[in-house]
């Protein structure tokens, strides 16, 4: 866990130490399954690197194909596999082993697992420029995420996937279904790959995208300014039951559950 959060701010070097040691600890534990996925996620960290030396060692040492039955057991280490195949481009390989990789997770009702999935489908379809079949996996993916608020699996897919959400709502930017709505709020979460003008682009297309009305700006200002329900009431001379349902829909819209989460993202979408 220590590593995923070292990756996930850009430090790969500690990263990859501390899967190195963990490797060495489980050694002496004689546990296989560990082992193997150490293994696995230490290759992830070496590609992230642009290493393919090390995944195809690993591939050649570990007797890794894409004609291995597949099970949930290997499934991290058949995800590797995919991910070498998709940076050497050798998409068709990928797609082969990712569509027998989703029945098996659909089948075990694997959500994470199938989130990443069908991310590694998406982009593995836009190598190809096979650009419907990657915005349909790309959707079936965000409609799964956004009921449970996945956020660092996209993330953890770096440029490749900001430049497809990108392309994806630059062409559905009007749209206000499941899944463009939640492509808008996971964009601007990628800090590291967009430059001021396109951060200022991307936040105006989100605020843009949920069309408060002058009354819910009103509340949602009262709110950031930490006054009560009671407050507001009163100074907007409303009623209590008025408020609340205001602000109900507000929580809607901006997909969140209280007041602290609702001035947060209406910060980072420039609402406020």
């Amino acid at each position: 866990m220590l590593s995923k959060i070292k990756q996930a701010q850009g430090n790969l070097i500690e990263a990859e130490s501390m899967l190195q040691q963990a490797i060495i600890h489980t050694k002496t534990l004689h546990s296989p399954h560990w082992q193997l996925l150490l293994e696995a996620c230490l290759v992830r960290v070496r590609l992230s690197q642009n290493n393919t030396d090390a995944a195809l060692q690993w591939v050649e040492h570990r007797h890794i194909q894409v004609t291995d039955k597949t099970s949930i057991a290997r499934e991290y280490e058949h995800l590797t596999l995919v991910r070498l195949f998709i940076f050497q481009k050798s998409t068709e390989d990928a797609i082969r082993l990712l569509n027998r990789l989703e029945k098996d997770a659909s089948r075990a009702d694997r959500l994470g697992s199938l989130i990443e999935i069908l991310l590694l489908l998406a982009l593995a379809y836009q190598e190809e420029g096979k650009h419907v079949s990657a915005v349909e996996s790309l959707e079936k993916a965000l409609h799964l995420a956004s009921t449970e608020d996945y956020v660092r699996i996209f993330l953890d897919e770096g440029e490749s996937l900001f430049v497809l959400l990108s392309q994806y709502l630059k062409q559905y930017s009007n749209r206000s279904d499941v899944a463009s709505s939640y492509a808008k709020q996971l964009l601007p979460l990628f800090i590291d790959y967009k430059g001021k003008e396109n951060c200022e682009s991307i936040t105006a297309e989100a605020a843009d995208a949920v069309s408060l009305t002058n009354r819910e700006k009103e509340i949602l200002r009262q709110i950031a300014g930490g006054y009560s329900n009671d407050d507001i009431a009163r100074s907007l001379f409303l009623s209590v039951g008025t408020v609340k349902g205001y602000t109900y829909n507000l929580y809607q819209k901006l997909r969140v559950k209280n007041r602290v989460q609702a001035v947060s993202k209406a910060l980072e979408m420039n609402l406020l």
